[in-house]
């Protein structure tokens, strides 16, 4: 994998980063119902989605160029889990595109279920872009502030309670 310029970024400066242009993305391309659908999102900025077989190791992956673009999600994952890499895989898209040059070749990304990679910036981002998709901080704060439980919230964002956990202390608010 290139170097990119996380690798040298701080990782709550990478979560901001990603948060904005999760933002950008929601005023954009959300049509402001929930739960966000980040299949269609990902579809109207032209983005090509399938679902396949891909191994035991593989959520998903994303491959593209700057002329098309794929998202591969792996059957073998429940519905929030499958939504969750989407949304990821978008973040690699958003990400990748920002410094794409107009020469390069194709380009791909794997995300596995085991921790390889983890911790690496441009998954960080990717990580925390999906979360914002998900579970737009604005509405996050307002169900917190009304004591709307972590569990509850994950059900009406249709991600993993884990996932809204994640968010929430990312958001400070756990």
């Amino acid at each position: 994998m290139a170097k990119t310029v996380y690798d040298d970024m701080a990782p709550a400066d990478i979560r901001n980063q990603a948060r904005s242009l999760a933002a950008e993305v929601l005023q954009a391309e959300w049509d402001g119902t929930l739960p966000v659908d980040p299949i269609s999102m990902a579809t109207s900025m032209g983005i090509q989605v399938f679902t396949a077989q891909l191994g035991n190791d593989v959520y998903g992956l994303i491959q593209g160029s700057p002329r098309e673009t794929k998202i591969y999600l792996d059957v073998d994952q429940s519905q929030e889990r499958m939504r969750f890499t989407c949304a990821h895989e978008l973040g690699h898209f958003v990400e990748r595109t920002g410094r794409l040059v107009e020469d390069e070749a194709e380009y791909a990304e794997i995300d596995k279920r085991s921790d390889d990679g983890a911790g690496k910036g441009v998954e960080v981002f990717a990580n925390e872009f999906a979360a914002a998709i998900l579970m737009p901080e604005e509405i996050v704060r307002r169900w917190h502030a009304d004591g709307i439980s972590r569990f509850e919230m994950a059900k009406r964002f249709r991600v993993s309670a884990m996932a809204m956990g994640w968010r929430l202390t990312h958001l400070r608010l756990a």
